[in-house]
């Protein structure tokens, strides 16, 4: 009698183990899930560090700087986007932690998963030419990238270049993206 009951338990001893196993699955598929995305985020967040440490270090005229701009590679790139935007008022600018200016260059990041937001040390008053001018002369297998445009690839290997005079009033950065 003893063992017959034993063999009746059994099944179900192994439907609960079974069950407890698929729920242990499901929590490990999820975390998983969790820690790519957190580091999907990571990589993007020194990606865009990075970048803001290259247009700060040619803030000053003359100065030039070349970076290998790739984000995490986590998302499509066309559902990427990379600009920098000014965001005016005070109580703005403090919120976003950038201190108490009235305005305020920030280094924007979007797709459909996440935004960031970055502040920059830069004038407010800098332009990004797309086209070439007299300040951002056409280069060889080279073209200009307006980063003031929420639209177009920004990945790629750059040259930035602070054409401005010393003092002048805007700030021109000329950001040449190799071709190829």
């Amino acid at each position: 009698m003893l063992n017959k009951r034993g063999q009746e338990a059994a099944p179900f001893e192994l439907l609960i183990a079974v069950i407890i196993m698929g729920f242990v699955i499901i929590i490990g598929a999820q975390a998983m899930l969790y820690l790519q995305d957190q580091k999907c985020k990571g990589d993007t967040d020194r990606q865009l560090q990075d970048l803001k440490l290259a247009f700060e270090g040619v803030k000053q005229a003359g100065r030039v700087k070349h970076i290998n701009f790739r984000l995490s590679g986590c998302y499509q790139p066309e559902e990427e986007q990379v600009w920098i935007e000014d965001e005016s008022g005070l109580d703005r600018c403090i919120q976003l932690g950038c201190g108490d200016k009235r305005l305020c260059p920030l280094l924007k990041y979007q797709n459909k998963e996440f935004s960031r937001a970055v502040c920059l040390e830069i004038k407010p008053s800098t332009v990004f030419p797309s086209e070439p001018t007299e300040k951002c002369p056409k280069r060889e297998n080279m073209h200009l990238v307006d980063f003031e445009n929420k639209e177009g690839k920004k990945h790629g290997n750059y040259m930035l270049q602070n054409n401005s005079e010393a003092g002048e009033a805007i700030t021109t950065i000329c950001a040449y993206r190799r071709e190829g």
